[in-house]
């Protein structure tokens, strides 16, 4: 185990406010001393070429959505950079923001990690204090603000490369856990997902009209640490 070497945020450059909330993203973790780089996402393929793009393959059974596609395809670049980088890192999708020290605990080898949930509004939550522990869920909403080590981004991006992508990036490791991974939660939550205007079906370059605000927010009170309340305010 190690702790974050830095945060990945991915960020879709054809589309403006997309790159508003990376910017909104990299100033949290500027606020709380968290090294970051920005991978540029996969965008505007259909989902065999977007996966073929980080060489990774597709199940012929596997049907989803081109954003869905290109975010899961984004996350797998993700991980092959910390393999790269070999170090431990949090990736940040661009509507995350940071709330408090993530480089103080020891991320796990072989699991997935959740630092926070999703909010409505960005001032709904703060930690009530530095991050402890990981405790183990049985699922989350949400790869918003996932670390790995480089040996789960490993075993992650060989079984994409190898046997396939046959299920949604979100369940494979956070909703259904379809990759049998065990699943932590940090405790205290110290990021947040602000949920707005979704991007994901925005799928020509330089369109940015608005799709539907997301309003999923956060319901799923057992992926919650003790303390994921007591920080939230409405």
């Amino acid at each position: 185990m190690a702790k974050i070497d830095r945060a990945l945020i991915i960020r879709r450059q054809g589309i403006e406010l997309s790159k508003e909330y990376a910017q909104q993203c990299a100033e949290s973790c500027e606020e709380h001393n968290l090294p970051y780089e920005f991978i540029d996402a996969v965008e505007f393929l259909e989902c065999q070429q977007a996966f073929e793009s980080v060489g990774a393959k597709m199940k012929q059974n596997y049907k989803n959505t081109k954003g869905n596609c290109c975010c899961h395809s984004s996350h797998i670049k993700c991980w092959k950079r910390i393999i790269e980088l070999n170090k431990p890192c949090i990736i940040l999708e661009h509507d995350a923001i940071v709330k408090g020290d993530v480089r103080n605990i020891d991320i796990p080898d072989m699991a997935a990690t959740t630092f926070g949930h999703r909010v409505a509004d960005v001032n709904h939550y703060n930690p009530i204090g530095p991050a402890k522990e990981f405790i183990e869920i049985r699922r989350a909403i949400g790869v918003h603000a996932c670390a790995l080590t480089p040996a789960t981004a490993k075993w992650l991006w060989e079984d994409a490369r190898d046997n396939g992508v046959g299920v949604g990036v979100d369940r494979w490791l956070m909703m259904q856990r379809a990759s049998k991974l065990p699943l932590y939660v940090c405790h205290p939550e110290q990021v947040v997902c602000w949920v707005r205007t979704s991007t994901s079906n925005i799928q020509e370059k330089n369109n940015n009209e608005k799709s539907k605000r997301r309003t999923n927010v956060h319901n799923y009170k057992d992926a919650f640490s003790p303390s994921w309340e007591k920080g939230f305010k409405k």
